[in-house]
């Protein structure tokens, strides 16, 4: 539900704020890297819809990379990290230029490719000691 907010930042320093040592943080968000997200925004296909990647009520976009500094930035620790695939049709043609954009961009086009594919993140992660 983070990506429903207008400040997730405060709502994790927040949680901080009130937390003990063991408690954990649990979080399921989309992937704006997705495949078929930037295949829409490339497209100029920025139409919110009632739901999936452009649900009108998605406020905020993350990747797998501004989901891990959103968490840290706000003194936590990642315990774990996975994605979460979801397969549909179209993929097979979007992936190679990803791969591309990422190689001219100077980046891992494995990377890039891996992150591509990944619908969701979920993340468990605990107060940062300290």
């Amino acid at each position: 539900m983070l990506e429903h907010l207008y400040n997730p930042w405060k709502l994790l320093e927040k949680i901080k704020s009130n937390a003990t040592r063991h408690t954990n943080v649990i979080a399921c968000i989309p992937n704006s890297q997705h495949w078929s997200f930037q295949a829409r925004v490339n497209s100029g296909m920025m139409q919110y819809d009632d739901d999936g990647f452009f649900d009108r009520t998605h406020i905020r976009f993350f990747s797998r990379i501004t989901i891990a500094e959103m968490f840290v930035k706000a003194g936590f620790t990642i315990e774990k990290m996975f994605a979460r695939y979801i397969f549909f049709k179209g993929a097979e043609i979007f992936i190679p230029h990803i791969r591309a954009m990422a190689q001219a961009n100077g980046l891992d086009p494995e990377q890039a490719e891996s992150d591509a594919l990944a619908f969701q993140y979920v993340i468990q992660a605990k107060v940062s000691p300290g």
